[in-house]
């Protein structure tokens, strides 16, 4: 068994299957020390906190201006059932790009820039295709240029920019 102490993960590898993974032993999944998780915000460790949703989330960081406006955008994007502390790599692409999208809408951008979405719709319930629409526009008021790619019969009517 490879440890990946403190990681909340074990990887075991098996010749024929590749690798399986399994709770790490060392930190029971919480992937800190314990005298890190003794450290504690509204209670919360910061296990606790990763492990919260980003729709949760919106109730922990509501004193928090800044936090809370990233947030209120991945949540307006359709993105309120991830986790906080999510691997990226469990992401499908759609919800990548909704991560990238909320960034863009976060960061005061100077405009001209482009943007090419691969299917941001994946996966997303038609009120969350909805919102995501919004956020498109509320891009191009930015000057940003953006193409959209995808088989969504609503998107391809549309014109974005």
């Amino acid at each position: 068994m490879r440890n990946l102490s403190w990681s909340g993960q074990a990887g075991i590898g098996t010749p024929f299957l590749g690798t399986a993974e399994t709770t790490c032993f060392a930190c029971n999944g919480r992937r800190f020390k314990p005298e890190i998780l003794k450290i504690t915000y509204k209670n919360l460790s910061i296990s606790d906190i990763l492990n919260t949703s980003i729709e949760e989330a919106l109730h922990l960081f509501d004193d928090q201006p800044s936090m809370h406006k990233l947030l209120q955008l991945l949540n307006s994007l359709g993105c309120g059932y991830l986790k906080l502390g999510q691997s990226s790599d469990t992401l499908s692409g759609g919800e990548a790009q909704r991560i990238k999208l909320a960034t863009e809408l976060f960061r005061q951008g100077k405009g001209n820039t482009l943007y090419l979405l691969d299917e941001p719709t994946t996966g997303l319930h038609q009120h969350d295709v909805e919102a995501l629409l919004n956020a498109l526009f509320e891009l191009t008021k930015k000057a940003i240029r953006l193409y959209v790619l995808s088989i969504m019969l609503m998107l391809l009517q549309m014109q974005i920019g």
